[in-house]
Order: structure tokens, then C-alpha cells, then sequence
């Protein structure tokens, strides 16, 4: 494919944010066989090795074990892919797609069809290819067919026409956090596979998975994948503190404290991390300004929780109940049951569980966080939701 490409492609696909993957294909570095066949096997054991309490990957067995967070700079790392970008909610938060009114779509003849097919993607590039100007066309569409056949697939490799909006301009391309975007798309399948799953129908996008011996000795992931003049979208400063509400009624000390702390943070950067809990500073951003809460956060909380408190109490991932309610299991009591089996004891006291409740039929409730706790003497559930009102003891819960 190099030597058939003209000048011009070359020389636009390293200005695009996949230019460091682009050359393993353009060197000729990269075979299907490295993923399809040699590695098959070696995938699915560690899928199996997913943890959905702990939201990471075991490695090693009984006394030995240990458990390894799968991170974003991961993906970053194995991809070339810069870090930083913007969300994609926060990109295209007032966005209405008119594919009549995509250039992308519209140049391609593309914008009729309802998803564009894995053999209509290839028959594109190869016309795509060999045309001169057409250079920034042909990025946008190689980049579409990576994402349908690598990043983000389907059964039939096939990709809604909507995706198109992440690709009508380079310039648009850049500033998407595709790292981010890829991790979470990988980690939601992950979490919510089926009983009877091939690593192919998890996601395609599982090559930084079979680096899990080698992730935990990054030193610093920004050196290595991230090149500053380019293809970098700038990070956001967080917000001034004192603008919180809260922030006066904070102690002289504290306000010292977080005044210094959002003085010199980014929306990109950790304010914690460890090997099974990251929590980007843009999370406390958004709890401090009563934005929705990170699942990283409550976490977090979660950690500190068990190692202050006397009684014995599990803490179970915030991931969990998404992973409960995905309805993919025949019995989730069953399933509850095999979580807690090695952990519940006699001696727990309680177990409780994050709630990520993204519909009801409340609609005053919306998006929001609520406690799930399982009382370990009695055996029995109770729910607390503060944005239902409740009656006698339970009244402020």
C-alpha cells in the first residue's frame, strides 16, 4: 500500500491522531494473524480474568495474586494515540447529525444509506487511494473502517452513517479523545459480557490486552506516546474553586488546600491513582460543582471507607450493577451469589452496592447515585435513594 499511495496521503496521514497506528499498516508491520490466530487463546484467558468488584484483571492465583487496573494510557500506548482530547458528549453536546449536510458523507454518496458496510468502506478506499486530492478523504475513511473493524465492531462489521460526524474534518478528528472513547467502548463490553463469548465478540479493539505483564512498568506514557506540536488538543484548566458554593464554608485550611490544587490541574492529569482505582481531576471538578460523580470517585470513597472502618463490610465496585441490570445473566441472584460467595462471612456486617440509575420512572429522579446495602445479620436489602421521599426512621435517607 506505501508505494501505491500518492504523496500527498503520506504526508497527511501522520497529521491525523492515529499517524503513529497508520504506520505499522504503512510499513507493513502489522498481520492479521497476530491477532486472529496466535493470540485467540491467550485473549480469552484474560478476559476471564476480569474482576467485576474490583474492576480490574487478576494475575496470578491464591497468596500471589494480585490485581492489574486497565487504564486509558494503555490503550494510548499501544495505539500511539494522543491522551488528551475532548469528550465526545461535550463535543457534540448541541449537535443535530443532518447527513445531507455532511461533506463526508455527501462526497463519498454515502449520505442515503442507512450504516455504511465494511464492503462499501474498502470499494471506497481503493477508488480513494490512487486519487490525487483526495488525500483528506481518504484519512477520513480509513480512519471510519478502523473504527468499524477495530476500535468499535459489530457482527458485520458494518458503521451507523452518524459516526461520520466524528470525521467531517481533520481538525474535528483531532480534537475527539479517542483514547478515551476506544477504553470505554472496550471496558462496557467487557463488563457486560455473556456467558458464552470469543474475544471477537467482546470487541475487536483487544491488542493492549495482551500487554497486562508489561503495564505496570509505564513510567510515563506522555513521553512516549504524545507528541506536543501536533495532534494534541490543549488541557482545560478546571474551574476557579471559589466560585463553588461551598467553598466559604469551607475551613481556612481546606480552601489553602483546594485552591492549590485547582491552581495547578488540568482536566487531563490524576489526582489519584493506584493499580485498581484512577480518579481524573476533572472528576473532582465535576463533585465539587455538582456535576454528575464519577464512578472513580465513589471508588475511591470506597477504598478509604475500608480501611478507617472497624466492622468488616464489603464494597462493591461502582461498575457492578451496571454489569447486574445489563440482563445478560439467566439468574442474577445466582450471579450475586458467585460474587459474594469467597467474600461473605459471618462476620460481615454489611455489603453495599453503588447504584448507577440512568432511567426511572420517576421523572424528577434523572441521572443520580443510590446505595444498595445488604444488612449481613438479617439477610435483607434496603435501598436508599435521597430523591425519593421516605417515610419514619428512613426519612432523610
Amino acid at each position: 500500500m506505501k508505494m501505491t499511495l500518492p504523496a500527498s496521503h503520506k504526508v497527511a496521514m501522520p497529521n491525523t491522531p492515529f499517524g503513529r497506528f497508520f504506520s505499522l499498516f504503512l510499513d507493513n508491520r502489522i498481520r492479521d494473524e497476530m491477532v486472529t490466530n496466535q493470540n485467540k487463546d491467550a485473549l480469552c484467558e484474560i478476559l476471564r480474568k476480569y474482576s467485576i468488584e474490583e474492576d480490574a484483571f487478576k494475575v496470578g492465583e491464591g497468596e500471589n495474586a494480585t490485581y492489574v487496573k486497565f487504564k486509558p494510557k494503555h490503550v494510548a500506548l499501544t495505539f500511539g494515540l494522543p491522551l488528551r482530547g475532548k469528550k465526545v458528549s461535550e463535543l457534540f453536546r448541541k449537535f443535530k447529525f443532518d447527513p445531507d449536510q455532511s461533506s463526508f458523507l455527501v462526497n463519498n454518496n454515502l449520505q442515503k444509506c442507512g450504516e455504511i458496510s465494511k464492503e462499501t468502506m474498502i470499494n471506497r478506499i481503493n477508488i480513494l487511494m490512487n486519487e490525487e486530492g483526495s488525500h483528506s478523504n481518504f484519512c477520513r475513511m480509513v480512519v471510519l473502517f478502523m473504527c468499524a473493524t477495530i476500535f468499535f465492531p459489530n457482527s458485520n462489521y458494518s458503521i451507523g452513517k452518524s459516526f461520520a460526524a466524528h470525521l467531517e474534518s481533520l481538525e474535528t478528528m483531532k480534537s475527539i479523545g479517542w483514547t478515551d472513547l476506544i477504553y470505554d467502548a472496550l471496558m462496557k463490553k467487557i463488563r457486560n459480557r455473556k456467558e458464552n463469548w470469543t474475544p471477537f465478540s467482546v470487541t475487536g479493539c483487544l491488542i493492549p490486552l495482551l500487554k497486562v505483564d508489561d503495564i505496570e512498568g509505564i513510567v510515563d506514557v506522555d513521553e512516549l506516546v504524545l507528541d506536543d506540536s501536533k495532534n494534541v488538543v490543549d488541557p482545560t484548566p478546571l474551574k476557579n474553586v471559589r466560585d463553588n458554593l461551598h467553598y466559604n464554608y469551607l475551613e481556612k485550611e481546606e480552601q489553602t488546600r483546594l485552591l492549590k490544587f485547582f491552581s495547578l490541574a488540568n482536566t487531563q492529569t490524576n489526582a489519584y491513582e493506584d493499580d485498581t482505582c484512577v480518579v481524573k481531576r476533572k472528576a473532582l471538578e465535576d463533585l465539587m460543582f455538582d456535576n454528575f460523580t464519577d464512578a472513580e470517585v465513589i471508588n475511591f470513597y470506597s477504598k478509604w471507607l475500608k480501611k478507617i472502618e472497624d466492622i468488616k463490610c464489603i464494597y462493591v465496585s461502582a461498575y457492578a450493577w451496571t454489569h447486574l441490570k445489563a440482563g445478560q445473566h439467566r439468574s442474577k441472584e445466582g450471579l450475586l451469589d458467585k460474587v459474594l460467595k469467597n467474600e461473605f462471612t459471618n462476620d460481615v456486617k454489611f455489603v453495599f452496592f453503588p447504584i448507577n440509575s440512568s432511567k426511572s420512572a420517576f421523572p424528577h429522579e434523572g441521572h443520580h447515585w443510590s446505595l444498595l446495602v445488604l444488612n449481613g445479620k438479617t439477610k435483607k436489602f434496603q435501598h436508599y435513594n435521597s430523591m425519593r421521599g421516605r417515610k419514619g426512621v428512613d426519612k432523610y435517607f
